[in-house]
C-alpha cells in the first residue's frame, strides 16, 4: 500500500465537511478506483463502495470508515481536526 497522498486525504475531509455531497465522492471512489486501491488497498476500498449513498446514515457510516482510514482515534478526534 502506498501512503495516502494529499488530493485523497483532501477529498476524504471535503466530505466528511459537507464541501460536497456523498453522490459526487462515491462518483469519485469509482472515478479514483486503482490510485485508491494502491493507497488505501482493496477490502478499504470495497468497503467504501459497497456503502450505501442513498441511505440517510451513510454519513454515520462513512464518518466510521474515513476515522480508521485517517489513523484517528475516534470519530470526535476526526470532527475536532477537520472542522
Amino acid at each position: 500500500m502506498d501512503p495516502i497522498n494529499e488530493e485523497i486525504i483532501e477529498w476524504f475531509h471535503s466530505v466528511l465537511r459537507n464541501k460536497l455531497s456523498t453522490k459526487e465522492f462515491e462518483q469519485w471512489l469509482y472515478d479514483k478506483k486503482e490510485i485508491l486501491e494502491e493507497s488505501i488497498g482493496k477490502d478499504v476500498y470495497f468497503r467504501l463502495i459497497n456503502l450505501n449513498y442513498n441511505s440517510k446514515y451513510v454519513m454515520d457510516e462513512l464518518e466510521g470508515q474515513l476515522t480508521k482510514i485517517l489513523n484517528y482515534r475516534s470519530v470526535e478526534g476526526l470532527r475536532s481536526e477537520i472542522y
